[in-house]
Protein backbone atom coordinates (compact mmCIF):
# COMPACT_ATOMS: atom_id res chain seq x y z
CA UNK A 1 0.00 0.00 0.00
CA UNK A 2 2.84 2.34 0.84
CA UNK A 3 4.35 1.64 -2.58
CA UNK A 4 1.07 2.57 -4.27
CA UNK A 5 0.79 5.68 -2.13
CA UNK A 6 4.34 6.74 -2.97
CA UNK A 7 3.67 6.09 -6.67
CA UNK A 8 0.50 8.20 -6.62
CA UNK A 9 2.30 10.93 -4.71
CA UNK A 10 5.16 10.91 -7.19
CA UNK A 11 2.73 11.02 -10.11
CA UNK A 12 0.81 13.92 -8.57
CA UNK A 13 4.06 15.75 -7.88
CA UNK A 14 5.15 15.29 -11.49
CA UNK A 15 1.80 16.55 -12.77
CA UNK A 16 1.95 19.60 -10.51
CA UNK A 17 5.51 20.30 -11.60
CA UNK A 18 4.50 20.02 -15.26
CA UNK A 19 1.52 22.29 -14.63
CA UNK A 20 3.80 24.79 -12.90
CA UNK A 21 6.20 24.77 -15.83
CA UNK A 22 3.28 25.18 -18.25
CA UNK A 23 1.84 28.03 -16.19
CA UNK A 24 5.23 29.72 -16.12
CA UNK A 25 5.54 29.27 -19.89
CA UNK A 26 2.09 30.75 -20.52
CA UNK A 27 2.87 33.63 -18.16
CA UNK A 28 6.15 34.36 -19.94
CA UNK A 29 4.44 34.21 -23.33
CA UNK A 30 1.67 36.68 -22.53
CA UNK A 31 3.40 38.84 -19.91
CA UNK A 32 6.74 39.64 -21.52
CA UNK A 33 7.51 41.48 -24.72
CA UNK A 34 9.71 38.61 -25.98
CA UNK A 35 6.90 36.11 -25.44
CA UNK A 36 4.36 38.41 -27.02
CA UNK A 37 6.66 38.96 -30.00
CA UNK A 38 6.95 35.18 -30.48
CA UNK A 39 3.15 34.81 -30.44
CA UNK A 40 2.82 37.60 -33.00
CA UNK A 41 5.39 35.96 -35.25
CA UNK A 42 3.40 32.73 -35.17
CA UNK A 43 0.22 34.64 -35.93
CA UNK A 44 1.82 36.36 -38.92
CA UNK A 45 2.87 32.97 -40.28
CA UNK A 46 -0.80 31.88 -40.22
CA UNK A 47 -2.34 35.15 -41.44
CA UNK A 48 -1.11 35.68 -44.97
CA UNK A 49 -1.05 39.31 -46.06
CA UNK A 50 -1.18 40.75 -42.52
CA UNK A 51 1.47 43.32 -41.55
CA UNK A 52 1.95 46.03 -38.92
CA UNK A 53 4.63 48.62 -38.28
CA UNK A 54 4.91 49.04 -34.51
CA UNK A 55 3.75 47.29 -31.34
CA UNK A 56 3.81 48.29 -27.70
CA UNK A 57 3.06 46.34 -24.50
CA UNK A 58 2.11 42.72 -23.84
CA UNK A 59 -1.03 40.63 -24.10
CA UNK A 60 -1.43 40.60 -20.32
CA UNK A 61 -0.97 44.34 -19.72
CA UNK A 62 -2.36 45.58 -23.03
CA UNK A 63 -0.95 45.37 -26.54
CA UNK A 64 -1.15 48.15 -29.14
CA UNK A 65 -0.60 47.76 -32.89
CA UNK A 66 -0.20 50.71 -35.22
CA UNK A 67 -0.50 50.98 -38.99
CA UNK A 68 -1.96 47.52 -39.48
CA UNK A 69 -2.50 46.37 -43.08
CA UNK A 70 -4.16 43.29 -44.51
CA UNK A 71 -3.89 42.63 -48.23
CA UNK A 72 -5.67 39.85 -50.15
CA UNK A 73 -6.40 39.26 -53.80
CA UNK A 74 -9.84 40.84 -53.33
CA UNK A 75 -9.44 43.60 -50.76
CA UNK A 76 -7.02 45.87 -48.95
CA UNK A 77 -7.60 47.08 -45.38
CA UNK A 78 -5.58 49.61 -43.37
CA UNK A 79 -6.11 50.25 -39.65
CA UNK A 80 -4.58 53.16 -37.78
CA UNK A 81 -4.49 51.53 -34.34
CA UNK A 82 -5.55 48.31 -32.61
CA UNK A 83 -5.44 47.87 -28.81
CA UNK A 84 -5.90 44.44 -27.20
CA UNK A 85 -6.25 43.46 -23.55
CA UNK A 86 -6.37 39.72 -22.79
CA UNK A 87 -6.99 37.59 -19.69
CA UNK A 88 -4.30 34.85 -19.51
CA UNK A 89 -6.23 32.94 -16.83
CA UNK A 90 -8.78 31.90 -19.46
CA UNK A 91 -6.19 29.71 -21.16
CA UNK A 92 -6.63 27.18 -18.32
CA UNK A 93 -10.07 26.43 -19.70
CA UNK A 94 -8.82 26.33 -23.32
CA UNK A 95 -10.29 29.76 -24.01
CA UNK A 96 -8.77 32.91 -25.45
CA UNK A 97 -10.38 35.84 -23.62
CA UNK A 98 -10.10 39.32 -25.04
CA UNK A 99 -11.38 41.63 -22.32
CA UNK A 100 -11.12 44.70 -24.53
CA UNK A 101 -10.44 45.20 -28.22
CA UNK A 102 -10.40 48.75 -29.60
CA UNK A 103 -9.98 49.48 -33.31
CA UNK A 104 -9.67 52.97 -34.76
CA UNK A 105 -9.49 54.53 -38.23
CA UNK A 106 -10.26 51.66 -40.60
CA UNK A 107 -10.04 52.21 -44.36
CA UNK A 108 -10.98 49.41 -46.72
CA UNK A 109 -11.06 49.15 -50.50
CA UNK A 110 -12.08 46.39 -52.87
CA UNK A 111 -9.56 45.79 -55.65
CA UNK A 112 -11.76 44.16 -58.29
CA UNK A 113 -13.58 46.14 -60.92
CA UNK A 114 -16.67 43.97 -60.54
CA UNK A 115 -17.05 43.62 -64.34
CA UNK A 116 -16.79 39.84 -64.46
CA UNK A 117 -17.64 36.73 -62.52
CA UNK A 118 -13.93 36.37 -61.72
CA UNK A 119 -14.46 39.09 -59.13
CA UNK A 120 -16.52 36.71 -56.99
CA UNK A 121 -15.20 36.34 -53.44
CA UNK A 122 -14.62 32.83 -52.07
CA UNK A 123 -14.44 32.84 -48.25
CA UNK A 124 -12.15 30.20 -46.76
CA UNK A 125 -13.41 27.45 -44.49
CA UNK A 126 -12.29 28.56 -41.03
CA UNK A 127 -11.99 26.55 -37.82
CA UNK A 128 -11.35 28.31 -34.51
CA UNK A 129 -8.49 26.37 -32.85
CA UNK A 130 -9.88 27.10 -29.36
CA UNK A 131 -12.83 28.86 -27.82
CA UNK A 132 -12.69 32.62 -28.25
CA UNK A 133 -14.47 35.26 -26.15
CA UNK A 134 -14.46 39.00 -26.78
CA UNK A 135 -16.01 40.83 -23.84
CA UNK A 136 -15.81 44.34 -25.28
CA UNK A 137 -15.10 45.29 -28.88
CA UNK A 138 -15.23 48.87 -30.13
CA UNK A 139 -14.52 50.32 -33.56
CA UNK A 140 -14.34 54.02 -34.38
CA UNK A 141 -14.39 55.49 -37.89
CA UNK A 142 -14.62 52.99 -40.74
CA UNK A 143 -14.84 53.83 -44.44
CA UNK A 144 -15.15 51.40 -47.33
CA UNK A 145 -14.43 52.18 -50.99
CA UNK A 146 -16.04 49.99 -53.65
CA UNK A 147 -13.55 49.50 -56.48
CA UNK A 148 -9.90 50.43 -56.98
CA UNK A 149 -10.56 53.98 -58.24
CA UNK A 150 -13.63 55.04 -56.24
CA UNK A 151 -12.90 58.53 -54.82
CA UNK A 152 -15.75 58.53 -52.30
CA UNK A 153 -16.53 55.78 -49.79
CA UNK A 154 -19.55 53.60 -50.49
CA UNK A 155 -20.12 53.14 -46.77
CA UNK A 156 -19.05 54.93 -43.59
CA UNK A 157 -19.42 53.85 -39.97
CA UNK A 158 -18.90 56.15 -37.01
CA UNK A 159 -18.92 53.66 -34.12
CA UNK A 160 -19.43 49.94 -33.56
CA UNK A 161 -19.71 48.10 -30.25
CA UNK A 162 -20.24 44.35 -29.76
CA UNK A 163 -19.44 41.20 -27.82
CA UNK A 164 -18.55 37.86 -29.40
CA UNK A 165 -18.05 34.15 -28.73
CA UNK A 166 -16.52 31.73 -31.24
CA UNK A 167 -15.87 28.01 -31.13
CA UNK A 168 -15.28 25.45 -33.86
CA UNK A 169 -16.98 26.82 -36.98
CA UNK A 170 -19.50 29.03 -35.17
CA UNK A 171 -19.25 32.75 -34.42
CA UNK A 172 -21.93 34.40 -32.27
CA UNK A 173 -21.83 38.20 -32.17
CA UNK A 174 -24.29 39.84 -29.78
CA UNK A 175 -25.02 43.19 -28.13
CA UNK A 176 -24.22 44.86 -31.44
CA UNK A 177 -24.64 48.63 -31.56
CA UNK A 178 -23.57 50.39 -34.77
CA UNK A 179 -24.00 54.07 -35.59
CA UNK A 180 -23.43 56.07 -38.75
CA UNK A 181 -24.88 59.44 -39.83
CA UNK A 182 -28.54 59.52 -38.70
CA UNK A 183 -28.70 55.72 -38.24
CA UNK A 184 -28.52 53.35 -35.26
CA UNK A 185 -28.43 49.56 -35.66
CA UNK A 186 -28.81 47.07 -32.79
CA UNK A 187 -29.00 43.28 -32.75
CA UNK A 188 -27.04 40.04 -33.04
CA UNK A 189 -25.94 37.47 -35.62
CA UNK A 190 -24.52 33.98 -35.93
CA UNK A 191 -22.03 33.12 -38.66
CA UNK A 192 -21.06 29.58 -39.62
CA UNK A 193 -17.56 29.67 -41.15
CA UNK A 194 -17.75 26.40 -43.03
CA UNK A 195 -17.09 25.95 -46.76
CA UNK A 196 -20.37 27.84 -47.33
CA UNK A 197 -20.58 30.76 -44.90
CA UNK A 198 -24.08 31.02 -43.42
CA UNK A 199 -25.39 34.14 -41.69
CA UNK A 200 -28.43 34.22 -39.39
CA UNK A 201 -29.09 37.70 -38.03
CA UNK A 202 -31.73 39.83 -36.35
CA UNK A 203 -31.37 43.62 -36.16
CA UNK A 204 -33.41 46.70 -35.36
CA UNK A 205 -32.67 49.90 -37.29
CA UNK A 206 -33.63 53.42 -36.18
CA UNK A 207 -33.07 56.02 -38.89
CA UNK A 208 -33.69 59.70 -39.52
CA UNK A 209 -35.67 60.29 -42.70
CA UNK A 210 -33.93 62.78 -45.03
CA UNK A 211 -35.55 66.21 -45.09
CA UNK A 212 -36.63 65.79 -48.72
CA UNK A 213 -38.78 62.80 -47.83
CA UNK A 214 -40.32 63.89 -44.53
CA UNK A 215 -43.28 65.70 -46.10
CA UNK A 216 -44.19 62.59 -48.06
CA UNK A 217 -44.26 60.18 -45.10
CA UNK A 218 -45.23 62.74 -42.44
CA UNK A 219 -42.50 61.45 -40.13
CA UNK A 220 -38.99 62.38 -39.03
CA UNK A 221 -37.85 58.83 -38.22
CA UNK A 222 -38.48 55.24 -39.22
CA UNK A 223 -37.92 51.89 -37.55
CA UNK A 224 -37.07 48.66 -39.33
CA UNK A 225 -36.74 45.05 -38.24
CA UNK A 226 -34.17 43.18 -40.35
CA UNK A 227 -33.72 39.40 -40.40
CA UNK A 228 -31.37 37.35 -42.56
CA UNK A 229 -30.90 33.64 -43.05
CA UNK A 230 -28.79 31.53 -45.41
CA UNK A 231 -25.41 31.44 -47.17
CA UNK A 232 -23.75 34.73 -48.08
CA UNK A 233 -24.02 34.08 -51.83
CA UNK A 234 -27.81 33.63 -51.55
CA UNK A 235 -28.74 35.40 -48.34
CA UNK A 236 -32.45 35.57 -47.59
CA UNK A 237 -33.52 38.96 -46.21
CA UNK A 238 -36.75 40.09 -44.54
CA UNK A 239 -37.31 43.76 -43.67
CA UNK A 240 -40.39 45.27 -41.99
CA UNK A 241 -40.56 49.07 -41.81
CA UNK A 242 -42.89 51.40 -39.94
CA UNK A 243 -42.97 55.21 -40.09
CA UNK A 244 -45.76 57.34 -38.64
CA UNK A 245 -48.13 54.36 -38.68
CA UNK A 246 -47.44 53.54 -42.34
CA UNK A 247 -45.92 50.15 -43.02
CA UNK A 248 -43.84 48.48 -45.69
CA UNK A 249 -42.18 45.11 -46.04
CA UNK A 250 -39.42 43.72 -48.24
CA UNK A 251 -38.40 40.16 -49.02
CA UNK A 252 -35.53 39.07 -51.21
CA UNK A 253 -32.07 37.61 -51.69
CA UNK A 254 -28.60 39.12 -51.71
CA UNK A 255 -25.30 37.89 -53.11
CA UNK A 256 -22.64 39.39 -50.84
CA UNK A 257 -19.76 37.29 -52.21
CA UNK A 258 -19.03 39.58 -55.13
CA UNK A 259 -17.14 42.80 -55.69
CA UNK A 260 -20.50 44.09 -56.96
CA UNK A 261 -23.08 42.72 -54.51
CA UNK A 262 -26.31 41.86 -56.32
CA UNK A 263 -29.88 41.68 -55.08
CA UNK A 264 -33.43 40.76 -56.00
CA UNK A 265 -36.02 42.39 -53.72
CA UNK A 266 -39.82 42.50 -53.61
CA UNK A 267 -41.40 45.39 -51.67
CA UNK A 268 -45.02 45.59 -50.55
CA UNK A 269 -46.75 48.69 -49.14
CA UNK A 270 -50.35 47.97 -48.12
CA UNK A 271 -51.40 51.63 -48.19
CA UNK A 272 -49.80 55.06 -48.39
CA UNK A 273 -51.33 58.51 -48.43
CA UNK A 274 -50.33 62.16 -48.43
CA UNK A 275 -52.62 65.16 -48.08
CA UNK A 276 -52.40 68.89 -47.51
CA UNK A 277 -54.68 71.82 -48.34
CA UNK A 278 -54.38 71.40 -52.13
CA UNK A 279 -53.00 67.90 -52.68
CA UNK A 280 -54.30 64.45 -51.94
CA UNK A 281 -52.49 61.26 -52.96
CA UNK A 282 -53.64 57.82 -51.83
CA UNK A 283 -52.43 54.47 -53.18
CA UNK A 284 -53.24 50.91 -52.16
CA UNK A 285 -51.44 47.60 -52.55
CA UNK A 286 -48.14 48.98 -53.87
CA UNK A 287 -45.86 46.22 -55.20
CA UNK A 288 -42.28 46.90 -56.29
CA UNK A 289 -39.64 44.54 -57.66
CA UNK A 290 -35.99 45.66 -57.85
CA UNK A 291 -33.05 43.55 -59.06
CA UNK A 292 -29.44 44.16 -60.06
CA UNK A 293 -26.49 45.84 -58.35
CA UNK A 294 -26.24 49.18 -56.51
CA UNK A 295 -24.75 50.77 -59.64
CA UNK A 296 -27.13 49.22 -62.18
CA UNK A 297 -30.58 47.83 -61.49
CA UNK A 298 -34.06 47.38 -62.94
CA UNK A 299 -37.35 48.03 -61.21
CA UNK A 300 -41.05 47.71 -61.85
CA UNK A 301 -43.95 48.85 -59.68
CA UNK A 302 -47.72 48.63 -59.70
CA UNK A 303 -50.43 50.05 -57.43
CA UNK A 304 -54.08 50.99 -57.11
CA UNK A 305 -54.52 54.77 -57.24
CA UNK A 306 -57.42 56.42 -55.41
CA UNK A 307 -58.88 59.71 -56.79
CA UNK A 308 -55.95 62.12 -57.06
CA UNK A 309 -55.96 65.85 -56.37
CA UNK A 310 -53.04 67.99 -57.58
CA UNK A 311 -52.53 71.79 -57.51
CA UNK A 312 -53.82 73.62 -60.60
CA UNK A 313 -54.98 70.39 -62.27
CA UNK A 314 -58.29 68.59 -62.71
CA UNK A 315 -58.95 65.60 -60.44
CA UNK A 316 -57.54 62.30 -61.62
CA UNK A 317 -60.01 59.39 -61.39
CA UNK A 318 -59.15 56.23 -59.47
CA UNK A 319 -57.26 53.65 -61.49
CA UNK A 320 -54.14 51.51 -61.80
CA UNK A 321 -50.65 52.99 -61.90
CA UNK A 322 -47.49 51.29 -63.20
CA UNK A 323 -43.84 52.29 -63.44
CA UNK A 324 -40.76 50.49 -64.73
CA UNK A 325 -37.24 51.30 -65.86
CA UNK A 326 -33.50 50.80 -65.47
CA UNK A 327 -30.93 52.83 -63.57
CA UNK A 328 -27.34 53.02 -64.81
CA UNK A 329 -25.21 55.55 -62.95
CA UNK A 330 -27.02 58.92 -62.90
CA UNK A 331 -29.41 57.96 -65.74
CA UNK A 332 -32.81 56.31 -65.74
CA UNK A 333 -33.46 54.63 -69.08
CA UNK A 334 -36.36 52.72 -70.52
CA UNK A 335 -38.72 54.47 -68.12
CA UNK A 336 -42.38 53.68 -68.70
CA UNK A 337 -45.19 55.28 -66.71
CA UNK A 338 -48.71 53.97 -67.29
CA UNK A 339 -52.12 54.89 -65.89
CA UNK A 340 -55.60 53.57 -66.66
CA UNK A 341 -58.78 54.64 -64.92
CA UNK A 342 -61.01 51.97 -63.45
CA UNK A 343 -63.79 52.66 -65.92
CA UNK A 344 -61.37 52.50 -68.87
CA UNK A 345 -62.26 55.99 -70.07
CA UNK A 346 -58.84 57.53 -69.38
CA UNK A 347 -55.33 56.25 -70.04
CA UNK A 348 -51.82 57.66 -70.09
CA UNK A 349 -48.46 56.28 -71.14
CA UNK A 350 -45.10 58.08 -70.97
CA UNK A 351 -41.92 56.46 -72.23
CA UNK A 352 -38.53 58.12 -72.00
CA UNK A 353 -35.37 58.80 -70.03
CA UNK A 354 -34.38 60.83 -66.99
CA UNK A 355 -31.01 62.42 -66.20
CA UNK A 356 -30.69 62.73 -62.42
CA UNK A 357 -26.99 63.53 -61.99
CA UNK A 358 -26.24 67.24 -61.77
CA UNK A 359 -29.32 69.36 -61.04
CA UNK A 360 -31.63 70.27 -62.56
CA UNK A 361 -32.96 66.85 -63.54
CA UNK A 362 -33.89 66.50 -67.22
CA UNK A 363 -36.49 64.29 -68.86
CA UNK A 364 -37.19 63.40 -72.47
CA UNK A 365 -39.68 61.00 -74.01
CA UNK A 366 -43.07 60.44 -75.62
CA UNK A 367 -46.53 60.88 -74.09
CA UNK A 368 -49.78 59.29 -75.20
CA UNK A 369 -53.18 60.22 -73.74
CA UNK A 370 -56.62 58.68 -73.99
CA UNK A 371 -59.60 60.61 -72.66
Amino acid sequence: MSVVFRTLLATLSALLSAAGVLLLGVYLLVSTEHGTRWILQQALLQAEGLTFETTQGTLATGLTFRNVAWQTADTGVRIGEVSIHADPACLWRATLCITRLAIADVQGRSKGSGDSAADAITPPAFLWPLRFEAHEVTLNQLSWHQGPDAPQPAFQLETLQLRAVAQGRQLHVHDVRAAWPDHLLRGEFRLRTHAEWVLNAAFTLDAVIPAAGRDWVRADRLQAQVNTRGPLHALGVEVDIIAAGQQASARGRLNLLSQRPSFSINVHIPAWQYADTVTRVSVQNVKVHVSGTPAEFEWQAASELEPLLLPDAPPVPAGTLGLRGRRTGPSLSGVQLTYRSRDGAHALQWTGELQTGEPPARASGHLRLQT
